[in-house]
Formats: structure tokens, sequence, C-alpha cells
């Protein structure tokens, strides 16, 4: 069982695939970083299932899910190909003491790094 972040947003996130979710397979679709208005990170985030006797997954939940930081205070992004694709091993979310948070993207393919930032929040889209 995975530890649903104590931030807003994230009880609707939780409901609507069961728990918090690990963003294994999800995508990072954008990530939009600005001086002077929040700074967002979408993910299209997928609930995979195999039903009994089937030969592969289907999906059974979906939806983008838009981190959003109220000031982006660093960030350390990276990858290949990031404009092809940007698939996730996982995704995380950690409070520090001096309560900033921050955002980690673990790739497997494109994008992968963290952004850290004050007054995070999520959202479905």
């Amino acid at each position: 069982m995975r530890t649903q972040p104590n931030i807003a947003g994230a009880d609707k996130v939780a409901a609507l695939f069961g728990e918090w979710p690990e963003f294994h397979d999800s995508e990072v679709l954008r990530v939009c970083i600005c001086r002077d208005s929040p700074s967002e990170i979408d993910i299209h985030c997928v609930k995979w299932v195999i039903q009994s006797g089937a030969h592969r997954a289907t999906a059974e939940k979906e939806a983008i899910v838009r981190f959003i930081f109220g000031t982006v205070t660093k960030c350390d992004l990276g990858g290949e190909d990031v404009h092809v694709q940007n698939v996730l091993s996982s995704a995380s979310v950690e409070e520090s003491d001096s309560g900033l948070y921050r955002v980690g993207l673990t790739g497997i393919f494109g994008l992968s790094g963290f952004i850290e930032g004050t007054r995070l929040s999520v959202t479905l889209m």
C-alpha cells in the first residue's frame, strides 16, 4: 500500500484509482514552469487490470493528474528524446522539514528528475 501525500486534492486522486497511484507506465504530458504564476506537471495515469483468462491488461481507470506548485524553488530535469514520449517507472511526492514539496519523476523513457517548490496541490483533469 502506497502512502497518500498530505496535499490538497490527493484524496480525489486516491478515490478515483482506489489508492494513491505509483504512476508506473504513466506518461508525463506537460511540464510548465512559470516565474510569476503556478507551475504544473500533467501526468496521464492509467490503472491497468488483467481479467481472468485475458491475454493483456486493459485500462480500468484513467485520468490526467495535474500537480500544481505555488512557486518552483529548484528543479533538475533531464532525459533523452523527451519530445517523443516520457514514460515513468514511478512518481513520488515528498515534503521536507522546511515545508517544501518535491515531485520526483523516475523515468523509463524520456524525462526524469524532480521539481521542488511551495504549496503543492493536485487535481484531476
